[in-house]
């Protein structure tokens, strides 16, 4: 059975479908980072997975920052659905840094899932955590 000119044939749709399938997972596995400078911190705000695949764009970015004179971070988590140890280990290395430079690190807007991994694990104890980045703002 061949398709209308033009139309593609039912092969070609199913191996279409499965590549728009297929880019949807790929851009729910990546991260993105974005920064901005507001008051007198630095928002990072990051978007998708951080796993240890991720982790390493994460710490380029921050110590990219952090090579300008930044020293005030705030984590605006509230678009990143899943960290790892890989990404908690991240957050932790960039703590270290920034302590050596008087600097800091604050989370905001955290989902449900990511709060729970940073209870659980124990990081809640190591840095503040806003609801809200108006008052991470006010803290920083």
């Amino acid at each position: 059975m061949s398709a209308a000119p033009g139309r593609p044939g039912p092969i070609l749709r199913v191996t279409l479908s499965c590549l728009e399938e297929l880019l949807r997972f790929i851009s729910e596995m990546m991260i993105e980072i974005g920064s901005k400078k507001q008051k007198d911190a630095t928002i990072v705000s990051i978007k998708g997975r951080m796993d240890a695949l991720s982790s390493p764009d994460f710490e380029r970015h921050l110590e990219a920052l952090m090579e300008t004179g930044v020293k005030n971070f705030i984590l605006n988590l509230e678009e990143l659905n899943y960290i790892s140890s890989a990404g908690l280990r991240s957050i932790l290395i960039i703590a270290k840094k920034l302590k050596e430079k008087e600097g800091r690190i604050s989370l905001a807007c955290l989902t449900k899932a990511v709060k729970e991994i940073f209870v659980v694990s124990g990081f809640s104890s190591l840095f503040p955590i806003y609801d809200s980045l108006d008052l991470a703002l006010s803290e920083s």
